[in-house]
């Protein structure tokens, strides 16, 4: 009213143009409120809405909350009763608990429509601080076994169960023998790494004659627990898995190490053994010439050797000749083996360091440095040989004899050297010998002879006959005499040549000592038939 009396009273003052602009002002005016009133109206209806939704949530939440929290009353509820009926189980059942582990042993069941999973563990704690009785890096004691019964509960895949399985329902108790001792056993491999697996046995007689005997297997930390045993002593074993290939050893190369233990009224007892699958090596020998360059061979020396020594720190003894190869039932130390050619400590001039490794086989070269030598021989006659039928090489570390390979070689006429072959020999100290066969041949011829012969020879011969007959005339006598003499000279001249042939065979040897054969080295030695003397290399 106001407005429009003051707009009237000046309308006659006020040109055309200003009134008709002043009219489109208050035309804009009236359309944005009316745009105002709109968007006031759609953020109140959106506040509403936000509201209704808080109330609807809160009220889900507040059921869902309820739910939850009966469930979790239920879940201890089966917590405690599951805690009430471990301590009414024996030692054996709760001994049974404690070699399942971590993973226990679990149940389900059913309430108000909810499934509720209960599982049991239980392991043996020192009462000292409650800690583990065995861990990975010690022993310890046997003193409680505790217990836990831990409830998850909901659907498979729910936030509920997600929720319970984060945060479930936990029960734990304590229970102690009343009587008795306990025994702790661990088994750690090279590495002081547990051992999980390994059967160990313990068998004893209380002093009231009443006998035990408990097999168990180490856990995940290479331990297993004996508890609530009488007083008394006992035999505790250590064995491999069955049929594990290769099987476990301990240091000493036993798979069934044992121990024997005096138990105590209630006190721990604590055993401890070093296992773990044995290894095998494979040694190659080779030839080292003396540019470094190696070759393999089978064996060395002419008689075809192949001895070679084993040792480590960890080993009972700590050497071992070995003449075979691979060599099997190897326990894998951490440090390496040292292993070389040769019978003895002498020859370990060239050694080789190699790893065996748990359950598996290494590979190592064994070193054999050619020895060789030059046998020098005087110069001869055309009618004088000699042969070189033997070299003689002797370990005097370890008085072992190695005769050379295919030594035959002839020295021709005015020859005044000849080399023998190499020969690969572990390292040492070395007597070597060269032994030659020296023939001599002579010829002899007879001087030429004459002879001369004169030959009388003489002959008479009588003859008498008497005969008779009665003729007319009477009786008739006849005789006959006959007498011959000769004489015959010769002579006869006879020349003869004989040629004697004289062989004079002898055996002659040379030897060196303190010939060094060391590790890529080939040592060279030098005889000669000059100093040989009458005889063999022996």
């Amino acid at each position: 009213m106001f407005v429009r009396a003051r707009t009237s009273s000046r309308a006659a003052a006020i040109p055309a143009g200003r009134l008709a602009g002043a009219a489109r002002r208050l035309r804009d005016a009236a359309s944005r409120e009316r745009g105002d009133t709109l968007i006031e109206v759609v953020v109140g209806a959106a506040l509403l809405l936000v509201i209704a939704a808080g109330v609807v949530t809160g009220l889900t939440a507040f059921g869902r909350e309820s739910a939850s929290q009966r469930q979790h009353s239920q879940a201890d509820a089966l917590a405690q009763q599951a805690e009430g009926s471990l301590r009414g189980e024996s030692l054996s059942q709760l001994a049974t608990l404690v070699a399942a582990g971590s993973t226990g042993q679990s149940t389900t069941t059913t309430f108000g429509g909810t499934s509720y999973t209960i599982t049991n563990t239980a392991t043996y704690v020192a009462g000292a601080a409650s800690s583990s009785s065995c861990s990975a890096s010690s022993s310890g004691s046997a003193d409680y076994i505790k217990t836990a019964s831990t409830v998850t509960w909901g659907a498979a895949n729910s936030a509920v169960l997600a929720m319970s399985t984060a945060h479930p329902v936990v029960e734990e108790g304590v229970i102690s023998a009343s009587s008795g001792s306990s025994l702790v056993v661990q088994v750690l491999d090279e590495n002081g790494s547990p051992v999980k697996g390994i059967s160990i046995n313990a068998t004893g007689t209380d002093p009231n004659t009443a006998s035990t005997n408990d097999t168990l297997s180490t856990d995940a930390d290479g331990c297993a627990v004996f508890y609530g045993l009488t007083v008394g002593t006992y035999t505790v074993s250590a064995a491999g898995p069955t049929g594990a290939n290769p099987q476990y050893i301990d240091p000493t190369g036993n798979p069934n190490p044992s121990d024997a233990e005096t138990l105590l009224a209630g006190q721990t007892t604590n055993v401890s053994f070093e296992m773990a699958q044995a290894g095998s090596l494979t040694a190659n020998f080779e030839a080292v010439a003396a540019n470094g360059a190696q070759t393999p061979v089978s064996s060395y020396g002419g008689n075809g050797s192949t001895a070679w020594v084993l040792q480590n720190s960890g080993m009972t003894p700590n050497t071992v000749p070995e003449t075979s190869s691979p060599a099997s039932g190897l326990f894998p130390f951490a440090t390496n083996y040292v292993i070389y050619a040769g019978s003895c400590s002498s020859n370990a001039l060239a050694t080789t360091a190699v790893a065996v490794p748990a359950g598996s086989s290494a590979t190592a070269a064994l070193l054999l440095p050619d020895l060789s030598f030059v046998a020098f021989t005087n110069p001869q006659t055309a009618t004088t040989t000699s042969t070189l039928n033997v070299a003689k090489f002797t370990d005097t570390g370890c008085g072992s004899a190695y005769p050379s390979e295919a030594i035959n070689q002839t020295n021709t006429t005015n020859a005044t050297a000849t080399t023998a072959p190499t020969e690969a020999l572990p390292s040492g100290v070395y007597n070597v010998c060269a032994q030659w066969l020296v023939a001599s041949t002579g010829t002899t011829t007879s001087k030429t002879t004459t002879s001369s012969k004169t030959t009388t020879s003489s002959l008479t011969t009588s003859l008498s006959t008497t005969s008779s007959f009665n003729p007319p005339g009477g009786w008739t006598t006849h005789t006959i005499t006959t007498t011959k003499t000769s004489l015959t000279t010769s002579t006869s001249t006879t020349t003869s040549t004989v040629t004697n042939t004289v062989t004079d065979t002898s055996t002659s040897a040379a030897s060196a000592t303190n010939v060094t054969n060391q590790t890529s080295t080939s040592a060279t030695s030098t005889l000669s038939q000059a100093a040989a003397v009458s005889g063999t290399c022996t």
